[in-house]
């Protein structure tokens, strides 16, 4: 019998709720590139709220379900693999976007022109110079807070903690 943080209703869960949170992370990142401005790179961290906000309501569903509700390690463990799969997607779109708005990431071009008022230590006169931090922000920050709300959601969320039932990770005879 196969684990039943794997069967196909859990990885659908995964992936739905891991793009949903994505995709609500690209909102504020799409409007940080067409506002173009350093002064607004703290719209990147409403992105990574947004992304809090989406793996805390699936870890809200998770404690409805009735495997996980009697398992808090499997929830945290669906809180992160949702996670994960959130981070992974939302990397890749934000370097998509990126190559969408500037092209010519790799040539050197004005400063200003990638995004106005850069600090000096991030202008490198090529727009890659900007997509560190911007990727930083993406996977540890999304990381972070998708980790944090899933480990808090799991424990607090519990109704009954006094005990809590062992759970398998290995395939069951």
């Amino acid at each position: 019998m196969i684990n039943p943080l794997l069967n196909k209703q859990h990885l659908k869960q995964y992936f739905l709720y891991g793009s949903a949170a994505a995709l609500v992370y690209i909102i504020p990142y799409i409007i940080f590139l067409i506002r173009n401005d350093y002064e607004n790179f703290y719209i990147l961290f409403i992105g990574s709220g947004l992304f809090m906000l989406t793996i805390f309501i699936y870890t809200l569903k998770l404690i409805r379900q009735p495997y996980d509700k009697k398992r808090t390690l499997s929830m945290i463990f669906s809180g992160h693999l949702a996670t994960i799969t959130g981070v992974l997607i939302a990397t890749v779109l934000v370097v998509m976007i990126f190559f969408f708005f500037f092209p010519n990431v790799f040539t050197t071009t004005h400063p200003d022109q990638i995004v106005e008022d850069l600090p000096a230590a991030m202008r490198s006169g090529k727009p890659s110079g900007i997509l560190f931090p911007i990727l930083f922000i993406t996977t540890l920050g999304n990381f972070g807070v998708g980790s944090f709300i899933s480990l808090i959601t799991a424990y607090a969320g519990k109704l009954n903690q006094t005990k809590d039932e062992p759970v398998s990770l290995e395939t069951r005879i």
